[in-house]
């Protein structure tokens, strides 16, 4: 459900706003930042962003040097992995060396403002998809403590807080013990 909201809003808000350009790559990213609970959608989404950000430099760059060419995506794609391998972000390997093809063979004579667009449209997808997170997932942990507390099961995949007995703080309870 978070996945189809965050599309759905992520495109919308990007074409209601006449933003230029890719307005796929906002429901796309949000749907590849989309996780189960909201901390990892966190580390995706700026996982993401920032390796677009690096492939869409590098795929300009690039593109200007050698026009868009094999060479210059093969040259993009391993600037662009030892780039991502320097500065640690792993995670964005992929989504850096999308970018980099997207930008090379689509980024036409205006390479930079096809760049800066589909950064933008990533940039929504993101935030889109955190903003859905958050509200999505707050009441769903309240479900699955209340189905806890009530029947004492525990919903696959949601994680829960430590449910203290009702009148007896933890302290107390441990110097008992």
């Amino acid at each position: 459900m978070k996945a189809s909201i965050s599309a759905v809003l992520a495109y919308s808000i990007y074409i209601s706003l006449g933003l230029p350009g890719a307005a796929w790559a906002a429901p796309v990213s949000a749907v590849l930042v989309t996780q189960p609970t909201f901390q990892p959608s966190i580390q995706a989404s700026l996982s993401r962003f920032w390796a677009n950000i690096l492939g869409a430099l590098i795929g300009s760059i690039s593109v200007l040097l050698l026009g868009p060419t094999p060479w210059a995506l093969g040259l993009g794609l391993v600037v662009a992995g030892f780039l991502c391998q320097a500065i640690r972000l792993d995670e964005g390997l992929r989504p850096a060396y999308v970018s980099v093809v997207i930008v090379i063979f689509t980024g036409g004579e205006k390479v930079w403002v096809g760049s800066f667009d589909r950064v933008l449209a990533v940039l929504v997808g993101c935030v889109v998809a955190l903003i859905v997170g958050a509200f999505c997932d707050l009441p769903l942990h309240r479900l699955a403590e209340w189905v806890h507390r009530r029947w004492k099961i525990r919903i696959p995949g949601l994680p829960l807080r430590k449910i203290e007995p009702a009148g007896e703080p933890s302290g107390l309870k441990n110097a008992q013990e």
